[in-house]
C-alpha cells in the first residue's frame, strides 16, 4: 500500500479531489455538494483519466482523515474498478 500511495501521489500531485471536470455530469439544479460526489464501479467503467485521478486523490485524502477508508474502497470493489479503468485507458493510449 505504501508503494501504491507513492505512485498515486506522483500521478495526482496538486490534483484537487473535489474539482469539477469538463466531462462531469452537469450539476443538479438544487446545488452541488462536492462532498457528495461518489464514484461507483459503474461510473468508473467509462471514467476519463482525470476522473480516475480525482478519485485516487480522493482516496488518499480519505485515508488521511479516516483510517480504513482505502480498505473500504477495496472491499466494495470501487478502487479495483478505478485501477482496471487506468489499465484500459493506458492500453487504449498505446493503440494510438
Amino acid at each position: 500500500m505504501e508503494q501504491f500511495f507513492e505512485l498515486e501521489s506522483s500521478a495526482t500531485f496538486a490534483f484537487h479531489p473535489y474539482a469539477d471536470l469538463p466531462e462531469d455530469a452537469p450539476r443538479s439544479s438544487d446545488g452541488f455538494d462536492p462532498m457528495a460526489r461518489r464514484e461507483t464501479i459503474d461510473t468508473l467503467r467509462t471514467a476519463s483519466f482525470d476522473q480516475v485521478r480525482r478519485y485516487l486523490a480522493w482516496c488518499r485524502r480519505g485515508e488521511r482523515f479516516c483510517d480504513g477508508h482505502v480498505d473500504s474502497e477495496l472491499r466494495t470493489g470501487v478502487l479495483i474498478a478505478a485501477l482496471h479503468r487506468l489499465r484500459v485507458l493506458r492500453s487504449d493510449l498505446g493503440k494510438r
